[in-house]
């Protein structure tokens, strides 16, 4: 990489926006239209084994990915106890206010097209009935635990951004240690506010952080060229492991993104997608679980192109939303996290 990142949308980062968003929808759709197959009793077909195929090997990746350009776009603004309040008000209209309105969108929208109760994930999933539909706003739902999540290790990360206990290499590396260490040993599936997630996540986010900040010691070495190869390698070897390895899925969730950074691409399709990232991530559930229903009684010829299909509405639908209603303030704020007349940039 011949060059720092260096600012706000950089079009390397937008296209890895749009390849994690692609990732992250593909896997949901992937569950979706494996659901009706199996509720059919249906076989899957090569496409659909295909699909799936491609979806795992991706797993390692996705969600790490989007964390790790999380933590790139915090670290654009160093943040002190000066600045508190915009700082937190920030996130409230960005996450806080979107998690609510989306967890009580889906948690309805589900109740109405499902002939289920919606579940809180855990081992065994959780009914809520309806007069408890606000744990939705706290405890893991749907895709919504990362915005949970997210609410969590930025809360930590200000305070150690506060007290200056992140601002050299020597104390990244620390945190990075931290990082690994929770992601290593903490347990559990079903807590507040995601909290184990968190623990997960957190080591992914503090890679993107080192990558604004110490860009010119991470990149000082080709790490493309003796990087890409065992990436590669660890992989493949999750995709064959009945039982993937914690250490083989943090090496895939820490190397991919800077590997594709390292390539300096850019392809302007993936662009478009990553300047709408957040909304579609925010909205691709309701969008796929609407296209489910419709189209659950397709022909069983019918599997493979019902995924294509909810896959680009995923995509589609979202972006158009956010172009339609981006001047309506409230709507822009619920729907979107944004002020009202603020474009995807």
């Amino acid at each position: 990489m011949n060059q720092a990142v260096a600012k706000s949308g950089d079009q390397r980062i937008e296209t890895l926006r749009g390849i994690a968003i692609i990732a992250v929808v593909a896997h949901h759709v992937d569950l979706w239209v494996m659901n009706i197959i199996a509720t059919q009793g249906g076989v899957p077909g090569l496409s659909e084994q295909l699909f799936t195929t491609v979806s795992e090997f991706l797993a390692p990746v996705r969600i790490p990915l989007f964390t790790l350009l999380s933590g790139w776009v915090y670290a654009l603004r160093p943040v002190s106890f000066a600045d508190t309040k915009p700082f937190f008000q920030g996130k409230f209209r960005r996450i806080v206010i979107p998690l609510i309105f989306m967890s009580t969108v889906m948690y309805f929208m589900t109740l109405l097209l499902t002939d289920s109760l919606p579940t809180l994930f855990a081992k065994p999933p959780i009914p809520v009935p309806v007069h408890e539909f606000w744990k939705t706003w706290f405890w893991h739902f749907g895709h919504l635990w990362f915005l949970q999540a997210l609410l969590l290790i930025f809360a930590v990360v200000f305070l150690i951004d506060s007290l200056k206990l992140m601002d050299n290499l020597a104390t990244w590396i620390f945190w990075l240690a931290v990082g690994v260490a929770l992601y290593r040993y903490v347990p559990g599936w079903y807590e507040f506010m995601s909290a184990s997630h968190a623990a997960k996540i957190f080591v992914f986010f503090l890679v993107g952080v080192g990558l604004q900040r110490f860009s010119s010691f991470i990149f000082s070495v080709p790490y493309l060229a003796w990087a890409s190869i065992p990436l590669c390698i660890a992989l493949v070897a999750n995709e064959m492991s009945q039982y993937p390895r914690w250490y083989i899925l943090l090496f895939c969730g820490a190397t991919a993104p800077v590997v594709l950074l390292a390539l300096n691409w850019v392809w302007q399709p993936l662009v478009a997608l990553g300047k709408y990232s957040y909304t579609i991530f925010l909205w691709h559930g309701v969008t796929i679980l609407v296209g489910a229903t419709l189209f659950k009684s397709l022909d069983s010829s019918a599997y493979g192109l019902l995924g294509v299909g909810l896959l680009a509405g995923s995509l589609l639908v979202p972006m158009w939303m956010e172009r339609s209603l981006q001047t309506v303030p409230v709507v822009n704020t619920c729907f979107f996290g944004k002020k009202a007349g603020t474009r995807a940039t």
